[in-house]
């Protein structure tokens, strides 16, 4: 039984490479950056990448993703906000992390898109545990105006992860549905027949046992006429025509 979850678990990584991948790659690449920023910023400093577009600006973010709470932490305070998120992020890397495996025979757009969320996820959940805040560094400035605020790589992560699920349902999920159905309705079909060739199987060893016994009660029925009928030799016959004689 061990062996055969352990066979299951080696068939499921090897077709799964790209998704595992996609996590390592993020999450790695998140928290080096966020460590390369941490380094060689100080809190608060603003680097100008592209003028009037990219900026580095170092933040700790003590909220959700792109510094937003959702007026949570007027019900925990700022302490339980960070621990209502860590607790939360837990919760969604399980649910996640069984979507990946309930996914496996599907698209790999779906695949890599739970792979970009578990990724973005797991780099934020670190922070948050060992840090007790995430660090943002990205801002992006159109006219003057931050419309998303300050992020990082996990941020980018969540949201691409998103876009792309979003994208299966729209165009893969309907096929996917059907390819599923239809494999199912041919495993079962094929356990049907093989249901159905084993009771023959069953039938026919049954019969050969039967024809085996009726051939067997002829063989003794045969046995018993031949030494009934047996005739008699010379010496038979004289003992009979004495025993005649005699009475």
């Amino acid at each position: 039984m061990t062996n055969g979850f352990f066979d299951k678990l080696k068939a499921y990584f090897s077709g799964a490479w790209r998704e595992i991948l996609a996590i390592i790659v993020i999450a790695v690449v998140d928290l080096l950056t966020k460590n390369i920023v941490q380094s060689t910023m100080t809190l608060s400093q603003r680097i100008t990448v592209i003028p009037g577009l990219l900026y580095f600006c170092y933040i700790h973010n003590k909220k959700a993703a792109y510094g937003s709470a959702f007026g949570l932490e007027k019900i925990f305070g700022e302490e339980g906000v960070i621990t209502f998120f860590i607790v939360l992020t837990i919760v969604a890397l399980v649910l996640f992390g069984f979507m990946l495996w309930k996914f496996r025979r599907r698209h790999l757009l779906s695949r890599l898109a739970i792979g970009f969320i578990i990724g973005g996820a797991f780099g934020n959940l670190v922070d948050r545990i060992v840090l007790r805040y995430v660090r943002d560094f990205i801002q992006i400035e159109i006219a003057g105006f931050s419309p998303f605020g300050i992020f990082n790589i996990a941020d980018v992560a969540l949201v691409f992860g998103v876009i792309m699920f979003f994208a299966y349902f729209i165009f893969y999920f309907d096929k996917d549905e059907k390819a599923l159905a239809k494999a199912t309705n041919a495993t079962e079909s094929s356990g049907d027949k093989e249901d159905s060739t084993a009771a023959d199987k069953e039938n026919q060893v049954k019969e050969g046992e039967q024809s085996q016994a009726d051939a067997h009660g002829v063989s003794e029925e045969n046995k018993d006429t031949s030494i009934v009928g047996v005739p008699l030799t010379d010496d038979a016959k004289k003992d009979e025509n004495e025993n005649s004689s005699s009475v």
